[in-house]
């Protein structure tokens, strides 16, 4: 709304700086001895958030630089996450094999967990945007569930000195599975929450980017110290396999729980996110998705996430039957392996801050789709490494792994589709946008893990086997048609899905830092009670304000429904047919369930199976999968049936479209009201805001300062 149609460049400019003003009014947060002003002047101390004399002249409405401590308080957690993650997806199946473990029920327990995550994860996103308290939406879910978290990981990373008794036993599986299932729980009731504290940290898309840097930054040393920390004590300290994996959970979780506490004591979140209502969880997950913008990000992330997965499950294939180093040199493909590893996040490391540079330089938009046009050309260059090239695999590894330095881009893109759904809904529900990326590759992994191995066993794959009876196995030459398939998911599949991935995100809507100004703007027009322009659609949308607390709610209702509903509605004025549609749909949750359960009992005998033992996991997925959907379809019908009581109100279904941005023709658009009003609304909006919080900067600019 910076330049309405009919105001002058001096309208104009007044309007950008009262709406800029009253933005960072209302994004203010505090720190645990001090809180957020806006001061008359700059404050002259050393290291002060600046402010330019026009706001922030990058485009966004928020004149505030986050100070560093900020982003290290938030971005600190991230190191035992990401280094916890990588642990275990590369060192435990091996560390629970040797204790006894059997592969396939580590695998059926990690399909068990994942299961979970699928009714879990929605339900947290929901709980922690709904939770209203003194401490915040997050803070208290963070608080406990820190504990959770690090001694969940603790005791599943010491079987071997908690329990060693289970030591050769299957029993040591079922530990597994028991603290699987409880590590991931207390995952999703600390990091969901978590996850969704950044995005309410800031609103200027420069300060997000450098606040997910610096998180980006301790996820990739934390990744890389997950990777080497076990055997890295082993040698350091001569521990025993058992101990090093003790030390490493001890020194991970007390890490977690420090910086998490720090966290929860040092930062605050945004008031105005207090004072909104909760929402249903239908409601709530329906207008997520309902986002344009949000909905190519979210597609997006699964085609990554296929391409990442394949990847990951076909690396040491790749190493060590396609290149074949071991055969070539003095150093083992495991060694080799390692070294590759170690190369990739160091890469990632070290190309960080070029990413960040080249966002500001060139922007956020362009250096995204960057990121993703140079993740395909890298792993392209796999197709010239052959048989025995150690150097040019290394070097390829070297420049696969700096695209992902540039991860923290996806996380800053997310945030700014969260301000778009805070524009169109009035309502901010961070935990349920950054659950659903999350949730995507969890359940992705399963299947994009299990099928390039069932495919490389179906073209021919040779077991290896203990030729010199020496109790290690020796891997086998393979046959051509092995090594094609391994090859074509290692590099192929990836760079399909990347170019998939990149052609949706080079049709996302908000590709420049003017439209991400103009929907902060939209959402203080829509706050002081005026309509305000789409910036992605050119639609008027009208205030969500204007509407009564019982129009809310009845529109609350409407939002279990999808668009196509909400149309029949508009025509038929009953709800009989709808409720049979739910009806059927809820029969067919049911089918599923049921037969994903019988699928699991039928099939658990196949976990022995070395090519079929991820189908008793698929069909674990399937139980969770049908339960929330079974979930969701049976609120979807209880809304259904008090909407049958209360009636159909055609009229209000009809404005409640023009409400979400899908007005009806017959009903005539809102109007964007003249400059004129819209200053004087705007002046009356930053009259209101407490003294301390209004004081303008030198020329007009809001200096959001730390005192």
């Amino acid at each position: 709304m910076s330049s309405n149609p009919g105001g002058n460049d001096s309208q104009n400019r007044e309007i950008r700086e009262l709406t800029s003003e009253i933005r960072a009014a209302d994004f203010h947060y505090s720190a645990s001895v001090a809180r957020l002003s806006v001061q008359a002047e700059n404050d002259p101390r050393p290291g002060a958030p600046s402010v330019s004399p026009e706001g922030a002249v990058d485009g966004s409405s928020d004149a505030y630089k986050m100070p560093l401590w900020v982003k290290l308080a938030f971005g600190a957690p991230q190191f035992s996450i990401f280094s916890i993650y990588m642990l275990i997806s590369v060192h435990c199946t091996i560390y629970y094999e040797k204790l006894g473990a059997k592969l396939a029920y580590l695998a059926f327990f990690t399909a068990f967990a994942r299961s979970f995550d699928v009714l879990t994860d929605p339900l947290m996103s929901w709980w922690s945007d709904s939770t209203r308290t003194q401490y915040g939406r997050r803070r208290p879910f963070i608080a406990v569930g820190c504990f959770c978290f690090a001694i969940a990981q603790f005791l599943l990373l010491s079987p071997g000195t908690v329990a060693p008794y289970l030591t050769g036993t299957n029993g040591v599986s079922y530990w597994y599975g028991t603290f699987f299932v409880l590590f991931y729980l207390s995952d999703t009731l600390c990091n969901v929450p978590y996850n969704a504290f950044g995005p309410e940290l800031t609103e200027d898309t420069v300060e997000r980017s450098n606040m997910y840097f610096v998180q980006n930054m301790f996820g990739m040393v934390g990744t890389l110290m997950g990777a080497a920390a076990p055997p890295g004590f082993q040698v350091a300290f001569d521990f025993s396999m058992e101990w090093s994996f003790t030390f490493v959970g001890m020194v991970f979780g007390a890490w977690f729980i420090v910086t998490q506490l720090n966290l929860v004591y040092s930062l605050r979140e945004r008031e105005a996110s207090q004072k909104q209502a909760a929402v249903p969880l239908v409601t709530s997950m329906n207008r997520a998705l309902r986002n344009g913008p949000f909905a190519k990000i979210l597609l997006a992330s699964f085609l990554d996430s296929v391409g990442w997965f394949a990847l990951a499950a076909t690396m040491p294939f790749y190493l060590q039957y396609v290149v074949r180093p071991g055969a070539h040199s003095e150093t083992s493909d495991e060694m080799w392996l390692a070294i590759g590893l170690v190369m990739f996040f160091c890469s990632a490391i070290v190309a960080t801050p070029f990413w960040l540079w080249c966002c500001r330089k060139f922007g956020k938009f362009r250096t995204w789709l960057a990121f993703n046009a140079m993740n395909g050309l890298t792993n392209s260059l796999f197709i010239f490494v052959g048989e025995g090239n150690i150097a040019a695999a290394m070097i390829v590894t070297c420049l696969n792994g700096a695209p992902l330095g540039a991860r923290f881009l996806n996380d800053s893109t997310l945030a700014d589709t969260i301000d778009y759904d805070e524009f169109m809904s009035g309502e901010r529900r961070e935990a349920q946008f950054t659950m659903f990326i999350s949730f995507v590759p969890k359940i992705v992994s399963i299947p994009t893990q299990a099928l390039p191995i069932a495919l490389i066993a179906a073209a021919g794959f040779v077991q290896s086997v203990d030729e010199d009876g020496d109790g290690e196995v020796d891997p086998q030459d393979q046959p051509d048609s092995v090594k094609n398939v391994i090859s074509l998911i290692y590099i192929g599949l990836p760079v399909v899905m990347n170019i998939f991935s990149f052609y949706i995100k080079w049709n996302y809507p908000i590709y420049n830092e003017e439209m991400n100004r103009k929907i902060s703007e939209g959402i203080v027009m829509h706050s002081s009670g005026l309509p305000a322009e789409d910036p992605v659609t050119g639609k008027v949308i009208p205030p969500k304000g204007n509407l009564t607390p019982e129009e809310i709610n009845d529109g609350n209702l409407l939002d279990h429904f999808s668009l196509n509903d909400l149309k029949r509605l508009c025509k038929e004025a009953d709800t009989s047919s709808l409720h049979m549609s739910l009806q059927r749909r809820r029969q067919l949750g049911g089918f599923l369930f049921v037969l994903s359960i019988a699928g699991v009992w039928g099939t658990f005998s196949l976990l022995d199976d070395v090519t079929l033992n991820f189908i008793p996991s698929m069909f674990q997925i399937g139980i969770g999968l049908s339960m929330m959907y079974l979930v969701i379809i049976t609120l979807r019908v209880s809304a259904a049936d008090e909407l049958n009581k209360k009636g159909v109100d055609v009229e209000f279904v009809r404005k409640w479209r023009a409400q979400i941005g899908d007005p009806p023709k017959k009903l005539s658009a809102a109007k964007l009201p003249g400059p004129a009003a819209v200053v004087a609304r705007l002046r009356e909006r930053v009259a209101k805001i407490a003294p301390s919080l209004r004081r303008k900067g030198p020329g007009g600019g809001v200096d959001v300062q730390l005192v």
